[in-house]
């Protein structure tokens, strides 16, 4: 139907997604871009009385104010966590796997991949996602 840029600013992504909708609204999906931009979109949606209709599907760092609580209460259909936290934990053990190579550098090319993980209202359990206060606590 459409590209459109909101330039991850929610406000831009709500006005596009608004007109987006008002042009076409039999529309049934939205694969947005990232979470912090579309609460904006999923606003939108549900201005339209489309939630549930209009499947959205975000990405993020899986914090649970921006992931899980919008999942649980229909506003995003799906996401792709990166885990941010766990990103966190990897470039870590990363710099420090790092600093004690003394071999010469790119002599032994490596990768650190933290797996995506998609959730849903059906794949959500209570470690699905991470608030500041766990990690505060509990340091990972």
């Amino acid at each position: 139907v459409a590209t459109q840029s909101a330039d991850y600013d929610a406000t831009k992504a709500h006005d596009v997604t608004a007109t987006i909708l008002k042009q076409h609204p039999d529309l049934c999906g939205i694969p947005g871009t990232w979470d912090g931009q579309d609460v904006g979109t999923a606003a939108a949606i549900k201005e339209a009385g489309l939630t549930g209709k209009v499947y959205l599907v975000t990405s993020g760092g899986g914090r649970q104010a921006a992931a899980c609580d919008y999942i649980e209460n229909g506003s995003y259909s799906a996401y792709v966590s990166y885990d941010g936290k766990g990103q966190g934990r990897d470039l870590v053990n990363t710099v420090l796997m790092l600093l004690q190579d003394s071999s010469t550098a790119g002599s032994h090319p490596f990768g650190t991949y933290t797996p995506l993980r998609i959730l849903t209202k059906e794949t959500l359990t209570p470690g699905s996602c991470w608030t500041v206060e766990d990690v505060k606590a509990n340091g990972s």
